[in-house]
């Protein structure tokens, strides 16, 4: 019985390692510098706690827009399975929120929505394993830090107003900078991107990658009870051809 088993044991290690050899491609890279573009959509948000920071705020909702990314890579190969991958993108993210502030007494109400544009240009250093799933096609996984700058941008929306004791609704809209001294979030961010795709005849890419921001996206806020806290978070889906 145990040599049977240790027998069986010895066949697994061998297909597995026959598997492994065969997704894992070794020798030489015919070219190790290759260029490509990238082009797609995004899916972004901005978390907070603004429920625990903000005096009086009931409850905070944000939703998730979509946007377009757009940018170029390099694929620096360094064997046939693993290639180091710096790029350059431009994100276009748009997000939604309301937000309902309660004063204590429950006699007035704030009710506020609104929309927010950024835009990011980012620089991914990715490491990125190439597995061969076919002559022509070959799996993708990244993994890497990421870098961004934030400029423009607009925080606009409306602050509803609502008296209990008057009976009274105003409707007060702003119009507010996103980035900057006037903007509630800081321009500079930096994270995790990671994802995956395909790649047919070295050539053509599709794939998808999540941004997870590290840094405290938000900017203090007057008279706030705690420090304002909340990351970036951006899906990208995207298209590309390498050259």
């Amino acid at each position: 019985m145990k040599k049977t088993l240790v027998f069986l044991g010895a066949i697994l290690i061998m297909n597995l390692a026959v598997s492994a050899s065969s997704l894992l491609e070794s020798g030489k890279p015919e070219r190790t510098f290759v260029v490509g573009v990238r082009a797609g959509f995004n899916s972004s948000n901005v978390s907070n706690n603004f429920t625990t920071s903000v005096e009086n705020m009931m409850w905070a909702h944000n939703e998730w827009k979509s946007g377009f990314t757009v940018g170029a890579v390099v694929d620096i190969n360094l064997t046939n399975f693993f290639a180091i991958q710096p790029g350059a993108y431009l994100q276009k993210r748009r997000s939604d929120y309301k937000n309902l502030v309660l004063d204590e007494a429950g006699a007035e109400m704030q009710c506020i929505e609104g929309e927010r544009h950024s835009n990011f240009f980012q620089i991914p250093i990715l490491a990125s394993l190439r597995l061969t799933l076919s002559k022509d096609v070959k799996g993708v996984a990244d993994f890497g830090p990421y870098f961004a700058f934030g400029f423009g941008g607009k925080d606009n929306g409306t602050i509803t107003l609502v008296d209990t004791g008057v009976v009274g609704v105003r409707e007060n809209p702003y119009k507010n900078d996103y980035f900057g001294e006037d903007g509630s979030y800081r321009s500079y961010d930096w994270g995790f991107k990671m994802g995956g795709g395909l790649l047919v005849q070295s050539k053509y890419y599709v794939g998808f990658h999540y941004d997870l921001g590290c840094r405290n996206a938000h900017r203090p806020i007057p008279l706030a009870k705690k420090e304002i806290s909340g990351r970036n978070k951006a899906w990208n889906f995207t298209i590309g051809y390498n050259f």
